[in-house]
């Protein structure tokens, strides 16, 4: 008697895999899920569309400079005082990101008392969300450290498509009374004084070569804040220099913030507190490197505090469904279709915004932290 087969490369299954795997990426994704919208949702990651269809690898993107001065009054003539508009521009490219994974054979599934095809559809999403946060913070933090937090990412990466760039000198703080990284001291660690004196600079500087734009606030159901994220040993001691009354304030702040119930409250295990309008997050992938101070031997924790736009993701294929897909997963056979292969492809591209010549809407805090925090982490780089 014949026997129906269903083959596990066959165009049903495939289907079904393909859309769940994708959601995982959107649900664990800290920067696609809580932090990208498109422009005119002034959150920290604009998302831009235009290199979705048709051909191209490279889109330009304009920023209109405000215009400045006095105007013509009174009697006086306009003739010859006209402003001409001046606008910078700032350019993200797109390539391909390939993960493919050997499913194994016939018997490799057989052996497991688990959906083996299942679990690395799991494991696929998994890994894209982790490896585009991680990006994010690389490109973001103009480095890529040398602690292990960063797991996907080799010391020494410079960025793909795009290489990242350090900040420039308007767009850094250093905790305490350090002036540079090479003042830095393990004493001068995250308070609360650091945070406000970043929001002061934020809300005030005029940026650009030209001084001509400003860092904007992100906005959450007409409420404005900024967004400052932190690595899990800063929070740690700015949770201790605030103390618990002075945190518990914090926290009922953000529990009755406008916008509160807002994906940008929802850190990587829920916003943690809001401090004269910014919105305090933790994250494990802040990078870090143990180079700081007059000897080179001091950690240095790099947080970063984002306004609207600070950083733009473009992607290189259309949504395939409400549930925000953009990878693609290709499954194949080898050995004359023995073995199962699944290709998970993403043509993107993630940057910090900059334009005319300067950081648009990121500042650099870098902080070191208190042994006892550091002695936490177990990262023999750190020891």
């Amino acid at each position: 008697m014949a026997e129906t087969l269903f083959s596990s490369s066959g165009p049903g299954a495939v289907k079904k895999w393909s859309p769940k795997a994708m959601y995982e990426i959107a649900k664990q994704s800290y920067f696609v899920s809580r932090m990208t919208g498109p422009e005119s949702s002034r959150l920290p990651v604009c998302l831009k569309n235009d290199l979705e269809q048709g051909p191209g690898d490279e889109l330009t993107m304009y920023l209109a400079a405000k215009l400045v001065g006095r105007p013509v009054q009174g009697k006086e003539k306009a003739e010859g005082r006209q402003q001409a508009i001046n606008d910078y521009t700032d350019k993200i490219k797109i390539d391909v990101n390939r993960m493919p994974v050997d499913v194994g054979d016939l018997m490799d599934q057989k052996r497991r008392p688990y959906d083996l095809r299942q679990s690395v559809i799991y494991r696929i999403g998994e890994y894209w969300a982790e490896y585009m946060d991680e990006e994010f913070f690389v490109q973001l933090s103009g480095q890529r450290g040398t602690g292990s937090n960063i797991q996907h990412l080799p010391v020494g990466y410079t960025g793909f498509p795009i290489t990242f760039t350090a900040p420039d000198s308007d767009h850094i703080v250093y905790a305490g009374a350090a002036t540079g990284k090479a003042s830095l001291q393990q004493s001068e660690t995250m308070t609360r004084e650091l945070v406000e004196r970043v929001a002061l600079r934020a809300g005030n500087f005029i940026g650009g070569t030209s001084k001509r734009f400003r860092m904007q606030m992100c906005q959450v159901e007409g409420a404005k804040y900024w967004v400052m994220i932190l690595h899990d040993a800063c929070m740690h001691d700015l949770r201790k220099e605030t103390g618990e009354a002075g945190w518990l304030a914090l926290e009922k702040a953000r529990a009755t913030a406008i916008g509160s119930k807002s994906p940008l409250f929802m850190g990587a295990a829920g916003a943690t507190a809001v401090l004269n309008q910014v919105i305090l997050h933790q994250h494990t992938s802040i990078t870090y490197t143990k180079d700081y101070g007059a000897g080179a031997n001091v950690p240095g924790f790099r947080n970063l505090f984002l306004g609207a736009h600070a950083g733009l993701l473009a992607y290189g294929t259309r949504a395939k469904t409400k549930n925000g897909v953009r990878m693609e997963l290709n499954p194949s056979k080898t050995d004359l279709g023995f073995r199962e292969v699944i290709d998970s492809i993403c043509v993107m591209g993630i940057k910090r915004a900059e334009f005319d010549s300067k950081t648009f809407a990121a500042i650099a805090v870098d902080s070191s932290a208190s042994a006892t925090a550091v002695s936490q982490l177990l990262d023999p780089v750190l020891a």
